[in-house]
């Protein structure tokens, strides 16, 4: 997470945040025993506005965004897996 913050915005670095909310990773936590972070980078749409739609009639994701997360799962499995 950090490199692909790192090469996105030169200078920035990765924080962490408690959100209310669920998440499914508790599967995974309890199925392997191991550690889920759940990171999902978004330029595109307004912190504020992306929480207030979360599991809403109307949450959405702007493609921008979907594309941005998409990057990062690539550079994910490519760092985990060179």
């Amino acid at each position: 997470m950090r490199s692909f913050v790192a090469e996105l915005e030169p200078g920035a670095a990765a924080a962490p945040i408690c959100v209310a909310g669920f998440t499914d990773s508790h599967w995974i936590r309890e199925a392997f025993g191991t550690v889920a972070y759940g990171f999902f980078p978004a330029r595109a749409m307004d912190a504020e506005l992306a929480a207030r739609l979360i599991h809403s009639g109307s949450e959405r994701v702007p493609v921008e965004d979907l594309e941005l997360g998409v990057r990062f799962l690539r550079h994910a499995a490519q760092a985990i897996c060179s």
